[in-house]
């Protein structure tokens, strides 16, 4: 018989071994983020039969700021997963139902998730949310370029760590990242293959940075940050990377960074061309009654908002 409930934190590795089989990514990858918070900060509920996990839904336990800076308790909805075997029985349903029951006693305001299939989180009150992105061909320059890639050590960790909260202390959707986070989930993600971190630097100090996902062909701005007063400088590093890309061979860029950025004459100096898409992975859910939709939504969709890859799971 299946039962339905929380797990253990001694289960998570048989859960990540789950989660490998499902989705075909490497173990570190859920491993960074389960560590990156506290024990207390991670709900995993699975349907387990026997002692075999088959399905399993974990929450992410996250601070993100709503539209005055304020961070809030969210759910972030990740790893739902279920053996081939136990498909189409209705399991996952049943988690999501408990998950968003554990979230409302663990004090969480709001919940998301990203999905490709929309209609299946609409039956448990999910709402797709627009997220916009930038896209643009680039102009083939031998333009000169601004900033270095520099390696991820511990000490750039923490300067990141400050331009970060400069930028972002105040905006809506930015995530709070705790020194943990940074060590483990960040960590792992700007070493992973094709990413590189650009910075400037000034008298050996972080003065902007650029995360950037390099491909053959194309070249993705995944989370760029500042120092008060580096604003343009930073500006001009997103145009050095976007030549440098260029110059590499890559044709096009995809950039996640914020509307309120103003990157439009950066774009229009290393582009033919560029335009804005409308992504509808995300979805959200208010968390008993602690926040309406009008409220949420306003978070979700002010301008100012910012989603970076590097807070995904």
């Amino acid at each position: 018989m299946v039962q339905y409930r929380v797990l253990d934190p001694r289960e998570y590795p048989q859960a990540v071994r789950l989660w490998v089989s499902i989705f075909g990514v490497e173990s570190e990858f859920f491993t960074s983020l389960l560590e990156s918070r506290s024990i207390e900060d991670n709900i995993s509920v699975a349907a387990v039969e026997g002692d075999e996990i088959v399905a399993s839904v974990h929450v992410f336990v996250r601070e993100i700021r709503d539209r005055d800076g304020r961070p809030l308790k969210v759910g972030g909805i990740g790893s739902v997963s279920t053996l081939d075997s136990h498909r189409k029985q209705g399991l996952s349903g049943k988690l999501i139902q408990l998950a968003i029951e554990k979230m409302a006693e663990a004090g969480c305001v709001w919940s998301y998730l990203g999905t490709g299939k929309n209609n299946h989180y609409a039956r448990y009150g999910y709402r797709t949310v627009g997220t916009r992105s930038f896209r643009g061909v680039l102009n083939q320059t031998t333009a000169p370029q601004i900033g270095e890639v520099r390696p991820v050590d511990n000490a750039l960790l923490s300067q990141m760590a400050v331009l970060h909260d400069n930028t972002f202390g105040d905006r809506p959707m930015a995530m709070v990242r705790s020194p943990q986070n940074w060590q483990s989930a960040s960590h792992y993600r700007l070493t992973r293959h094709g990413v590189k971190l650009h910075v400037v630097m000034s008298e050996g100090e972080l003065t902007s940075y650029l995360v950037a996902q390099h491909e053959p062909d194309a070249v993705t701005l995944i989370e760029g940050a500042w120092a008060p007063g580096s604003e343009t400088k930073f500006r001009s590093l997103v145009e050095g990377v976007l030549n440098e890309a260029a110059a590499a061979g890559a044709t096009h860029f995809v950039a996640d960074l914020p509307e309120e950025f103003g990157l439009g004459g950066t774009f229009d100096s290393a582009c033919s061309k560029w335009w804005t898409v409308e992504e509808r992975s995300w979805m959200a859910l208010p968390i008993a009654d602690r926040i309406s939709w009008p409220e949420l939504g306003s978070i979700l969709l002010d301008p100012r908002g910012r989603r970076s890859d590097l807070d995904n799971f």
